[in-house]
């Protein structure tokens, strides 16, 4: 018997930014994970990343938060929980963590998961030990595909606001990244 699926099959009914990011920088990789299903163990600082979101949105709906920051790994506890206890409260959210699915006129949907979303803006969290900064987060795709889902999806166009936490300088950045149609433009031509 043949095999049923298409000559150009894709395994997921949708795709994101990092999903074709995973593609360009290591094809191999991407098969293995999108087409073989092969997950590899997250480092260390990946787990701390996400402990820390996971305690952050807590606060962002005014739940206790102390339970999943004494979960973090003890080199980053006390710092990450002086970051959160300095972390601004946002008003107005629309979703925490909530996946969106987006037809960008593509051959495949657009998936995009915003940190926070609020009526007026996106926050997308990092914690960081010097990584992202102001000039590196200029140029993330992840930006534009926010500005743009939610553009399509709410018919606002929201301010895109990177909430950078840096454990190592123990401080909270907030860096506007202002994005246009020719950002958008562009990100969807090298989607296609």
């Amino acid at each position: 018997m043949l095999d049923s699926k298409p000559t150009y099959y894709y395994p997921l009914p949708y795709t994101s930014v990092t999903t074709l990011q995973g593609f360009t920088s290591c094809p191999v990789c991407f098969y293995f994970k999108y087409y073989c299903g092969v997950e590899w163990k997250p480092n260390d600082k990946m787990l701390v990343g996400t402990v820390f979101q996971s305690a952050l949105n807590a606060k962002y709906v005014g739940q206790d938060y102390t339970g999943i920051i004494n979960s973090i790994d003890k080199a980053y506890k006390e710092t990450a929980k002086k970051l959160i206890e300095e972390a601004p409260v946002f008003e107005d959210i629309i979703s925490i963590d909530e996946p969106y699915i987006v037809d960008f006129g593509l051959d495949v949907p657009i998936r995009f998961t915003p940190d926070l979303l609020t009526k007026k803006s996106v926050i997308e969290t990092k914690f960081t030990g010097g990584y992202y900064n102001a000039k590196m987060v200029q140029k993330q795709k992840q930006g534009t595909t926010y500005y743009h889902g939610v553009k399509k999806l709410f018919g606002f166009e929201p301010e895109i606001i990177y909430q950078i936490f840096d454990h190592k300088l123990k401080t909270i950045s907030m860096i506007e990244v202002k994005k246009t149609q020719k950002d958008v433009d562009e990100m969807l031509e090298w989607m296609k």
